[in-house]
């Protein structure tokens, strides 16, 4: 009983980003001020359309913090997505850790599984990074995002999954 009274103590005490104004949050100035102008008219108008949120946030390191654990706590933290419906997502990006996770609200996890955020993650934004083109691979991941939270995602359709063959099967 005592560590669930010290919990909101420990979470308090932890340091989060604070919740930012617009949808993007670029600490380390990587992408620039026309861009993020870009991307906060875009997330806007998909928010409006659809009630989705959808937040980024890039910071140089995660200072020894575990990725997922962390991207899950920022989530948490600045309360993403309409409450009751839990309909966010996080786009986080550590530039000198070479790491960054889409985080998924469970109100959208039908539609954005972790088979589909990994492979938007690793075919279509992970080649740009690695080319330090930080915005267009953020632009593409939300495109992804924005298109697939509206198209209900099939991974056999969508050409993730793996067909098995019955044809053997006895």
């Amino acid at each position: 009983r005592i560590l669930l009274f010290l919990l909101p103590f420990y979470v308090g005490a932890q340091s989060f980003p604070e919740k930012p104004t617009n949808y993007i949050t670029d600490e380390t100035n990587s992408i620039s001020i026309e861009n993020q102008t870009i991307l906060n008219k875009k997330l806007s108008a998909y928010e409006d359309s659809t009630t989705n949120q959808i937040f980024i946030y890039v910071a140089n390191s995660l200072k020894g913090k575990n990725l997922e654990q962390y991207s899950q706590d920022i989530f948490h933290h600045w309360k993403i997505g309409q409450k009751g419906k839990n309909n966010g997502v996080l786009i986080a990006v550590f530039i000198a850790d070479h790491k960054f996770r889409i985080q998924t609200g469970y109100g959208l996890e039908g539609a954005l599984p972790d088979l589909l955020t990994k492979h938007i993650q690793d075919n279509d934004m992970r080649p740009l990074f690695k080319n330090d083109q930080f915005y267009e691979g953020i632009d593409i991941g939300i495109d992804q995002l924005m298109y697939y939270s509206k198209h209900e995602f099939n991974a056999v359709n969508n050409g993730i999954g793996k067909v098995e063959d019955d044809s053997n099967r006895g």
